[in-house]
């Protein structure tokens, strides 16, 4: 039996205005907050990298898609609910994440990429502060 490979990638929504209402070193506080909710959420067996400005790709091995939806939707109520220092405490950040299970048989690595990117595209489409799963 082969062991399951949930494949996320995750968007901070509206970024962009993070920067431009409240300059780049929030924007750096907002990443580096981020970082810290995405290690304390995840295993050490579990892989989070930058993807590109404000995405990130997560890696869960040995993890079914439904068990990796708990894990990321934990991730994005911790960040909505991250408190930031004056003069920016009303600052919130949400989160939307397109979600997937790798299947080694009829995927190679860069299609999975696309269909998780298709699952983020999805969930900034119906709304964003989601996740969906495709």
């Amino acid at each position: 039996m082969k062991e399951p490979l949930s494949v996320a990638i995750l968007d901070l929504d509206h970024f962009k205005n993070v920067n431009d209402i409240y300059g780049h070193q929030v924007g750096d506080l907002v990443l580096k907050r981020f970082a810290a909710v995405l290690k304390s959420n995840l295993r050490s067996m579990d892989i989070a990298g930058r993807w590109g400005g404000e995405e990130f790709v997560v890696l869960l091995p040995a993890t079914p898609v439904g068990e990796a939806m708990r894990v990321l939707d934990r991730i994005r109520i911790t960040i909505s609910q991250e408190s930031f220092p004056a003069p920016v405490e009303s600052l919130k950040v949400c989160l939307s994440t397109g979600l997937t299970e790798f299947d080694r048989e009829i995927m190679d690595p860069e299609e999975i990429v696309g269909i998780a990117n298709k699952g983020l595209y999805d969930a900034k489409e119906s709304g964003r502060n989601r996740i969906c799963i495709t």
